[in-house]
C-alpha cells in the first residue's frame, strides 16, 4: 500500500474519522488550544455548506486534518478582525482553522502541506483575506504560518486565552512593513501589545524570538488588541491553525 502522505479533500463518507481523530487531539492538548466543534459543525464543513475540510491519509488512516472556514456575518458589539475591510469580510475572507495531527506523525510537515493545499483551495473560491486565531502558547502552529507569510496583526482574549491574530493578504500592502524591528518574546504578552499598539507587525522568527516591524499601513478597521470578547464562538475561530 503506498504512504505517500498527501493532501486531499474531506468527504462526507470520512466525518466519523474526522471526529475521532479531533477528540484525541484535542483531548491530550493544552486548555484553549483547539476550539472543539460539534458534528453538526464539522459536517456543514466537510459538505461544503461553510467551508471544506481536508485530510492527509497514513495507511489509509487519518492522520492530519484541518479545516477552512468562511466567516460569519459581523455581529454588532463583535470586533472586525484586524486589517480585512468589512465589506470584503462575507465573500472575501477564509479563515485557516482546526489543524489537528496525530502526535506520532508530528514533525514531517504536515501542518504546512495542509496549509497550501487550503490556500490554493481558497483562491479557487475568490478569497483574498487568509486570517488565523491562534493561541500564543501554540508555538508549533503559529511559526508555522508565520513561515507561510501570515502576519501576527492583533490580539484577542477569549475568556482568558490570549490568541494571535494572523493575517495574509492578496493586497500584500495590507500587511507591508518597513523600518526599523523590535524583538519579542512568544511569552511577553505584554511586549506583544505594545509592539501591536505601536502599529508593528509580528512578520518573522529569529532565535525563537517574534520579529516585529513598523506597518507600512495604519490600520483603520480594527482593534490591534482586544480583551475580554462576549462570543468566541461567533468570532474569529480559536483553533490552532
Amino acid at each position: 500500500m503506498s504512504n505517500r502522505l498527501i493532501p486531499e479533500r474531506l468527504t462526507q463518507a470520512d466525518l466519523s474519522a474526522l471526529i475521532k481523530l479531533n477528540e484525541s487531539v484535542i483531548s491530550s492538548a493544552p486548555p484553549g488550544y483547539i476550539r472543539p466543534k460539534s458534528e453538526a459543525d464539522l459536517a456543514a464543513i466537510v459538505t461544503g455548506g461553510s467551508g471544506a475540510a481536508f485530510c492527509i491519509r497514513s495507511q489509509g488512516e487519518l492522520v492530519a486534518a484541518a479545516l477552512l472556514t468562511y466567516p460569519p456575518p459581523q455581529v454588532a458589539g463583535l470586533p472586525l478582525f484586524p486589517r480585512v475591510p468589512p465589506e470584503q469580510w462575507l465573500d472575501g475572507a477564509a479563515f485557516f482553522d482546526g489543524a489537528v495531527v496525530r502526535p506520532d506523525m508530528r514533525g514531517q510537515g504536515l501542518q504546512r502541506a495542509l496549509f497550501d493545499t487550503r490556500l490554493a483551495y481558497a483562491r479557487t473560491q475568490g478569497r483574498r483575506w487568509f486570517c488565523a486565531g491562534v493561541h500564543a502558547g501554540n508555538v508549533v502552529s503559529w511559526s508555522n504560518l508565520i513561515r507561510k507569510r501570515l502576519a501576527i496583526v492583533g490580539m484577542a482574549f477569549f475568556y482568558g486565552y490570549p490568541l494571535f491574530a494572523l493575517l495574509r493578504a492578496e493586497d500584500a500592502d495590507a500587511v507591508a512593513t518597513d523600518g526599523p524591528s523590535r524583538l519579542v518574546d512568544p511569552y511577553d504578552l505584554a511586549g506583544h501589545e505594545r509592539a501591536l499598539g505601536a502599529g508593528m507587525l509580528g512578520v518573522d522568527l529569529l532565535d525563537g524570538q517574534i520579529v516585529y516591524r513598523r506597518a507600512v499601513r495604519a490600520d483603520t478597521i480594527g482593534q490591534s488588541v482586544i480583551r475580554n470578547v462576549a462570543h468566541p464562538e461567533r468570532a474569529s475561530s480559536a483553533a490552532s491553525a
